[in-house]
């Protein structure tokens, strides 16, 4: 390396790593000559200008120090390089900042006060000229400074430099100004090191302090990006409960493990239309149209290109391009249309910037999950979203498997957006469609590049795949080399560009017996010709196999497959084997001993899903959509009449025993010790969905007219049962076609989740049989077997709402699900960080609104005082003046030596509790500051009142009592016990806002003890359902008894202004699964008013346990009143009253009698 080259080495580094964190149109503005000190004094004067103009002069001497410090440190460098090389990476990137910033006048401040604070920790560089001049090796010092200085400007740069920065300031800012500071601390270390005599040392000492400074700025970055990841995790945590994207990256994973051997696919990324589109260096908009026939695997190649640009997004962090992907599913509602598109591409896009999902965050926490979710708001936010990615890659994949309609729209969307001007000279789109051209994306994506699977190189690519695959044919039959060619040549022949027939032929080859049976299969005559052959030959060897009981099984399998809601999982399968819904029973010896793919062949595959090691974790799906539309046009699989069977099933499972309301806690354990309730999930979720395709099948869809029509019937009648069951006043009786009367039945119960959700008790159920599921102890061995074979591995903590993503899944920490089950009651979180309204929320918005302007709005400007004459001052004086809020008068009183803690009247009011009470928050702060006792000395009659933060509260001051509580916790003043006395103020005064704040300080101090149900129990004496709810999601859900229910019953009767309210408190206790209802008489008053609707809410309530003889008053009570529904509840209630009560004393016998008379217990 010749001296000039090394000479420039380290600023180059500094100089190439700032390049590479920049878009190259910034780098060649900083790089020519027109960036140098001059013309960033012209910049400055005309801002001064522009500002003063306007009558908004700032204070631009705080450049000062900046620029003269950079000014010396260019002349310093000019011994060792060419200075204009590498200063105008200074000047070029001050000038654009400056620049930017100028028109918003708290930003540019904000930006004027960092170059000040940097200015006066980097030293005059020009007293150090000689020393550097003689001792070169010190130079790397230099190097550091630049290095330091380019990466303030990196930072600065992330925030100014996106082209939507002015909405996502407060976000980026709050970025910037975590990784400002270690900079900061890095430039003040430098500067230590040259003004100290340290520099007299030895080189290799100058190089241990350098490298000291080095890892102290590594750790703090670490540590302030940790904490950065962290919130981004937490923020992204609501953004994904708010959007409810459908499971995208389950489709890549899926499609990504259908990938065999490590070179098929490759070919795609040498072809030209690829390389073009895929180019990050190119600033233009580029479309690819991915096309082939059906099967020919271009989900597999999409998945292909997925994983590429996703590998060089995780190399290639500089880069800030964003990478997203959707793949459409036909007959998948939640993949198969524009709305589910969108909410999957934007959860990706705010994922992938913590940033973006800072900025998103302060949007979305505020809004209504449904006005988010309205198509207008996803393509709004979506469009701002790729906003902020100087690239973005979208690839779509399989648009030709959802309704036209649907294609049209999300394509046309998505082509318009290239001529928007928001994303001129600012975002480059890529867009990859998939999917065969069918008439519909051919046409629209004519005028693009196109690349289509009927290549010789996606031929050759089918050949690869064969000769990988021979080796497993090889293993299991001993083949001659002439064969093995024979089987190569009539795959690759046949398969005409299917990767589909060749996977579906070979492995129909794999699963013969012989090589005789092998050898004939490959006959001309009886070698499928097309894939329709193949899909004919597999399903003959399953439905026509000679094995009655491997026919019947794998028949049941790709029923269930074809026609269940969502991917079912291996133990799922198993289970539908194993439980016997019409009794109420589950046989575990069920359980298949023969794997998925070995009975149904290449009609189906297993996939892991969400890497789950477990095989009864895997999801079982048909192998490719020609599969299924294939079954059920041949009539193999007759999908009307599967869909019927699945509803009966569903409906008679859960009213089957074992979910009876009347069993007891150890019954409901020893049913879910063998697994019985592994379907809940499924059957909860999706009864509603198979009850709706089934009221729009008519009886001539199915050729087996007459079974079609009696399963019909009986899925029908158990519908009926089901709503009786769960609650419901439905009459669910009907004449005639089953159709019209299912479909008057659907018709009464509301189509929303939510609503139907209140409008059934299967919520309450649910809860209960889990609770009862979470808290098993002690299992075996052969039941933790049992469970983990058919219920699952890990049971998880669920979320409760059946509609939600998690409610099959859970978390693993209960108080995970507790924060999550808490967003869906409160969904709108203040977006200021610390605030307790970002960690209970809020109910509706209105309120959020209100918190907003009330707590976060700034300050009233402060009118002008006219100073009054000085006069003798008596202590009275600070009490009037902290009273009133005078905080100046305050201070002065203070600093003139005024006993800050000197009380009057009754000994107990000191200046901060008089100022507390009245709400002057300024004032309070300023005491506390001062030193201001937070407890009086002396302690007076009425002790809850001598403090000033129970006078804060009574006084319904939040921000006040916020500060009492902070300052409390911080002395560890505060009795625990005095939190009960102010969640009673919060609940009386009816201030739901301070009720809010004392939970968020009672959930952030673990040891903090309250009389939890007498808080309860006043929150439902005052008819306060925002109340009761908030408690009950805040930890207060175990203190939920009967005391609390007779509360609202209490107040049904004497109040019924309020009977409303108390009826959903009522219905809020009862969710909980914690109160026993035992007791008739509050029952009985509920008929005779004709409070029909909370009837039926209490008595198919799980933990109502009323003795037959009392469910017999209530059913003579129903008659009298002519109530059928209730009647026949009733009916039922003793029924199951009657088996419950002879199987216990059956079980009594045996435990204390049959020992007596010698029998085996």
């Amino acid at each position: 390396m010749n001296p000039s080259s090394q000479a420039n080495a380290g600023f180059q580094r500094a100089a190439t790593k700032f390049k590479q964190s920049i878009p190259k149109t910034l780098w060649d503005q900083f790089a020519c000559d027109s960036n140098s000190l001059s013309s960033l004094n012209v910049e400055i004067k005309a801002i001064q200008k522009s500002h003063g103009e306007k009558g908004s002069l700032r204070n631009m001497a705080r450049l000062g120090k900046f620029i003269e410090a950079m000014t010396q440190f260019g002349k310093v460098i000019e011994v060792f390089v060419n200075a204009s090389e590498f200063v105008c990476f200074v000047w070029g990137p001050m000038k654009f900042l400056l620049g930017v910033a100028k028109t918003h006048l708290d930003t540019f401040d904000k930006l004027l006060n960092a170059y000040d604070q940097i200015g006066s920790a980097i030293p005059g560089h020009l007293l150090y000229k000689d020393m550097f001049r003689e001792h070169q090796n010190l130079k790397v010092i230099l190097e550091d400074y630049y290095s330091d200085v380019l990466q303030f400007h990196e930072e600065a740069l992330k925030v100014f430099g996106r082209s939507k920065w002015r909405d996502l300031f407060h976000a980026t800012w709050k970025t910037f100004d975590s990784r400002f500071g270690p900079i900061l601390q890095s430039l003040q270390s430098r500067r230590e090191l040259l003004e100290s005599e340290k520099l007299s040392a030895s080189l290799d000492h100058i190089h241990i302090i350098r490298q000291r400074i080095d890892d102290l700025y590594q750790d703090q970055i670490r540590a302030v990006d940790d904490k950065g990841r962290e919130k981004h995790r937490s923020r992204m945590t609501l953004i994904k409960e708010k959007l409810r994207a459908p499971e995208y990256y389950l489709d890549q994973e899926v499609a990504a493990g259908k990938r065999e051997g490590l070179n098929t696919g490759r070919w795609v990324f040498e072809e030209s239309q690829y390389t073009s589109w895929s180019d990050h260096t190119v600033s233009a908009h580029s479309i690819l149209y991915l096309n082939g026939i059906p099967g020919a695997g271009k989900t597999t190649l999409v998945s292909s290109i997925i994983s590429r640009l996703l590998e060089v997004q995780s190399s290639k962090p500089s880069l800030p391009h964003s990478v997203a992907y959707f793949y459409f599913k036909h007959g998948n509602s939640e993949k198969n249309n524009h709305d589910s598109f969108l909410r999957a591409v934007l959860t990706q896009l705010i994922s992938q910037d913590t940033a973006t999902s800072q900025g998103f965050f302060e949007k979305l926490s505020s809004q209504a999950d449904v006005n988010i979710r309205s198509r207008e708001s996803l393509q709004t936010l979506t469009k701002s979203a790729l906003e902020e990615y100087r690239v973005s890659f979208l690839v779509l994949d399989g648009l030709d498997e959802c309704d036209r309609e649907q294609a049209n729209v999300t394509v046309k969307w998505l082509l318009s957006l290239l001529g928007d001007d928001r994303y001129v000279d600012k975002t480059s789109l890529r867009i990859l469609f998939s999917g065969q051209r069918d008439g519909l994306l051919d046409v629209l994506l004519r005028p693009y590049p196109a690349i289509c699977l009927e290549s010789s190189e996606h031929t050759a690519d089918i050949e690869r795949y064969c000769l990988q695959y021979v080796p497993k044919l090889r293993k299991k039959f001993p083949m001659t080399k002439e064969l093995e060619t024979e089987i190569l040549s009539l795959v690759t022949t046949r398969a005409q560009g299917m990767f589909l027939y060749a996977r579906v032929v070979l492995e129909y080859l794999l699963r013969q017996v012989s090589i005789a049976k092998l050898k004939k299969t490959i006959k001309p005559d009886v070698f499928p010709a097309k894939l329709e052959s193949a899909y004919e030959r597999i399903a003959a060897s399953i439905y026509e196999s000679e094995h009655e009981s491997e026919r019947e099984t794998a028949q049941k399998i790709i029923a269930l497959v074809v026609t269940a809601k969502r991917d079912l999982k291996w133990r799922e399968i198993q289970s539908f084997f194993c439980i016997d819904s019409s009794n109420g029973t589950i046989d575990p010896d069920e359980r298949l001993q023969v794997k998925a793919k070995d009975l149904c062949g290449s009609l189906v595959d297993v996939h892991p899903i969400n890497s789950q090691a477990s095989e009864h974790e895997h999801a079982v799906r048909i192998v490719h959509d020609t599969a299924r539309r294939y079954l059920i046009h041949k009539k193999i699989v007759d999908d009307a009449l599967e869909n019927a069977r699945i509803l009966s099933f569903c409906m008679e499972y859960l009213t089957s025993g074992p979910f009876s309301r009347i069993n007891r806690s150890h019954t409901v354990a020893a049913h879910a010790r063998r697994a019985y309730y592994s379907l809940q999930d499924y059957a909860v979720a999706h009864w509603y969905d198979h009850a709706t395709e089934l009221a729009a099948i008519r009886l001539y869809d199915s050729e087996d007219g007459l079974e079609m029509r009696e399963e019909s019937k009986r899925a029908a009648s158990l519908l009926s049962r089901f709503l009786v069951d769960y609650g419901s006043s439905v009459d669910g009786s009907g004449e005639g076609d089953y159709s019209v009367s299912l479909q008057e039945i659907l018709d009464k119960i509301p189509k929303d989740e939510r609503d139907r959700t209140s409008f059934l008790n299967v919520e309450q159920r649910t809860i209960w049989i889990r609770q009862e599921i979470e808290n098993l102890q002690d299992l075996a061995d052969d039941e933790k077997q049992i469970l983990a074979e058919l219920h699952g591995s890990n049971v998880g903590y669920k979320c409760h709402k059946s509609w939600c993503l998690l409610f099959a899944n859970g978390f693993d920490k209960s108080d995970e699900r507790e924060s999550h089950m808490n967003r869906h009651e409160r969904p709108f979180l203040c977006p200021f960080d610390g605030c307790f309204g970002s960690i209970v929320g809020f109910e509706s918005q209105v309120t959020m609104d209100q918190h907003h302007r009330k707590n976060h709005t700034d300050a009233p400007p402060v009118m002008l005082q006219f100073p009054t004459p000085k006069q003798t001052r008596s202590s009275l004086d600070l009490f009037r003046a902290a009273s009133r809020g005078d905080i100046d008068e305050v201070t002065q009183l203070l600093d003139d030596g005024h006993n800050i803690n000197g009380t009057k009247a009754t000994q107990v009011q000191t200046p901060l509790w008089i100022s507390a009470k009245n709400g002057r928050y300024e004032v309070c702060k300023l005491l506390i500051e001062r030193g201001a006792r937070l407890t009086p000395s002396k302690r007076g009659v009425g002790a809850p009142h001598i403090l000033p933060l129970v006078m804060a509260s009574e006084g319904g001051h939040v921000n006040t009592v916020h500060l009492l509580l902070k300052a409390h916790e911080k002395n560890n003043t505060l009795a625990f016990s005095r939190i009960f006395v102010l969640l009673k103020i919060a609940i009386r005064m009816k201030h739901l806002e301070l009720l809010e704040l004392l939970l968020s300080f009672c959930q952030s101090k673990s040891d903090i003890f309250v009389q939890k149900r007498a808080v309860l129990r006043e929150a439902c004496g005052c008819a306060q359902v925002s109340m009761v709810k908030l408690l009950l999601q805040n930890g207060f859900q175990s203190e939920a008894d009967y005391s609390c229910i007779e509360i609202c019953l209490h107040k049904m009767k004497y109040e019924p202004e309020v009977s409303d309210w108390a009826v959903q408190i009522l219905e809020a206790l009862l969710s909980t699964g914690q109160p026993k209802i035992i007791e008739k008489d509050w029952i009985s008053w509920l008929i005779l008013e004709g409070h029909q609707a909370t009837v039926f809410m209490v008595l198919s309530y799980p933990k109502t346990r009323l003795k037959r003889f009392y469910l017999k008053e209530l059913l003579d009570l129903a008659t009298e009143k002519a109530s059928a529904n209730l009647v026949d509840l009733l009916n039922n209630l003793l029924a199951e009253a009657t088996a419950a009560d002879e199987n216990d004393f059956y079980q009594d016998f045996i435990r204390n009698y049959a020992p007596l008379v010698g029998h085996d217990t």
